[in-house]
Order: structure tokens, then C-alpha cells, then sequence
């Protein structure tokens, strides 16, 4: 009966979800560290690698691998978007002109990191919604279970891969998606 109730519940939410979820990727916007709004169809054209990071967690060691992997294919359109997240153990505590500075000066990176978000629960941003859900997202559409979860976007703004925690963002695999979608057109 419970099991029952569980997925009769869980068929609904992903009703109610899907209902609220935006059509396109590029119809969200997100938030900088400041306040300002960055619409993601700014990014229209290119390869999108969105990841969410957390200061203080023991896979930060990233930062530096995505940083490389970001200055190794900019030019040829690629993008990395941080997205602070303290939904797990509390590993990313800064808000603001001091996540920004955190960023700076800690890990040095020149990609765009963004306001600290939710990437699951109640109050997951709009982003994340789309990116977990198997209505939007069916093939990597799951909820998010650790800091450093990486989704690889095509040009056009779908999701062509997601990468675990445990994936550095230089593995061959990872690099090889990469190319691929740099050399495919929108």
C-alpha cells in the first residue's frame, strides 16, 4: 500500500512539476553573485558545461582541472558555468561580492561563477528543475546527489551528457563530449 501511495505521489509531482518547468533552457535566467540577471539565451551558439560547486567540499580540487578545460576550448565556444550550491553539508556558505572573491582569489578561475542556488528539494532553482527532470531531461534527468555534477549542453541548448562527481572535468570522456559538440552546429 505505502509503495503504491509512493509512486502515485511521485507520478503527481512530476506532474505538477512539468507544468511549471520552462520550455528551452533559454528561457531561463539565472542570477550573478550581485544580484544581476544573466538570461541563458545569451549563451545560444555555444557548448555549456554546468556545474554545481561548493567551496569547501573535497572535490573543490575540480576548479582548477575546470578552469583548464575552459581556457582550452573558449574560443572555439565553449562555456563553463559554476553554480555554488549548499544543499549538501553545508560546503558552500559565501553569498555575494564574497562568493565572487572566494572564487577569485581561491581558485582563480576566469569562467562565470553564479549565484548560490538549490539543485534539488523544495526550493530548486528554475535551472536544476529543468536540468532533473525526466519530462525535460529523459535521458539525464535525476535528481542531483553531490557538489560537482556536471551537465554537457549542445549548442542548441540540450542536454547531450552529465558527468558525476567523481568525473574530472579533464577525463577522456568527458573531453571527447566536449569535442564532439564543439564540432557539431546549432
Amino acid at each position: 500500500m505505502l509503495k503504491r501511495l509512493f509512486v502515485i505521489f511521485t507520478i503527481c509531482s512530476e506532474l505538477l512539476l512539468a507544468d511549471s518547468l520552462p520550455n528551452s533552457l533559454y528561457d531561463i535566467s539565472v542570477k550573478t553573485p550581485e544580484g544581476s540577471t544573466m538570461p541563458l539565451s545569451a549563451l545560444r551558439g555555444r557548448v555549456v558545461l554546468i556545474v554545481n560547486t561548493a567551496s569547501s567540499d573535497r572535490y573543490a580540487t575540480q576548479m582548477q582541472t575546470l578552469e583548464e578545460v575552459y581556457q582550452r576550448f573558449y574560443e572555439q565556444g565553449f562555456v563553463v558555468l559554476a553554480f555554488p550550491s549548499d544543499d549538501f553539508m553545508n560546503e558552500a556558505t559565501e553569498e555575494g561580492a564574497k562568493l565572487r572573491a572566494l572564487y577569485a582569489e581561491k581558485f582563480r578561475v576566469s569562467f562565470p561563477v553564479l549565484a548560490k542556488v538549490n539543485v534539488k528539494g523544495p526550493n530548486i532553482s528554475p535551472l536544476y528543475a529543468f536540468l532533473t527532470s525526466s519530462t525535460t531531461n529523459p535521458t539525464f534527468g535525476w535528481e542531483v546527489d553531490w557538489n560537482f555534477t556536471k551537465f554537457l549542453l549542445s549548442r542548441s541548448g540540450a542536454v547531450i551528457n552529465r558527468f558525476s562527481t567523481t568525473t574530472e572535468p579533464n577525463d577522456p570522456k568527458m573531453i571527447a563530449a566536449i569535442e564532439k559538440a564543439l564540432a557539431e552546429k546549432s
